[in-house]
């Protein structure tokens, strides 16, 4: 049964595309025993026409320019300035906190313009030496947007989308006092918006 973990066709649309990239990849996951793979969807064929060859036009004689239509000098190059690539999400904010139950916690909700999770959002994180892409919408009971990586203590870490967002600052694993007395490592709350 999908009850609670993906709870409208387009979550379990999303729950399973991420199943078969990560079994196309030789591993395996929860979602596994919980979703059913989809016994309905066939493969489609696409066949695909090769080109019709074009054929070379005809030589025409093109009178040459006289020299004296020409203007003289050294030709002028022309620079055009290419823009930066637009990125399609923007952080919106990255508050903290301080969780017992949630330690270390890097807790990432992707949202469109109406602030509605959007699963199936590439989100990757990097630290020195190592990086994990995963997506978001695989624990639906916490927001269709959301995704989480658990830190180390004492690294610092760096969150984006994929060609998608600009990286965030360095996200350091330190320690933070709990209300109640004791310490905890802190967690990040990244929320991505769409940029405009």
């Amino acid at each position: 049964t999908t009850e609670g973990y993906a709870n409208n066709s387009s979550g379990l649309r999303a729950v399973r595309a991420m199943m078969t990239f990560y079994q196309l990849q030789g591993r395996s996951g929860c979602a596994d025993s919980l979703i059913l793979a989809d016994v309905t969807a066939s493969p489609q064929v696409v066949l695909i026409e090769p080109p019709t060859p074009t054929l070379t036009p005809p030589v025409t004689k093109t009178p040459t320019p006289d020299a004296v239509d020409r203007v003289g000098g050294t030709p002028t190059a022309f620079i055009v300035p290419t823009s930066p690539p637009q990125s399609d999400f923007e952080i919106a904010n990255i508050p903290t906190a301080c969780s017992e139950a949630r330690p270390g916690l890097i807790e990432v909700q992707v949202v469109d313009f109406n602030g509605q999770g959007i699963p199936g959002q590439l989100v990757r994180v990097t630290w020195d030496g190592g990086a994990s892409v995963f997506a978001t919408g695989l624990k639906p009971e916490r927001g269709e947007g959301y995704a989480d990586f658990q830190m180390e203590p004492g690294l610092s870490y760096v969150v984006d989308m994929p060609g998608r967002a600009d990286p965030s600052q360095p996200l350091t694993a330190t320690s933070c006092p709990l209300e109640g007395g004791g310490r905890s490592i802190i967690t990040y709350r990244v929320t991505f918006r769409p940029v405009g």
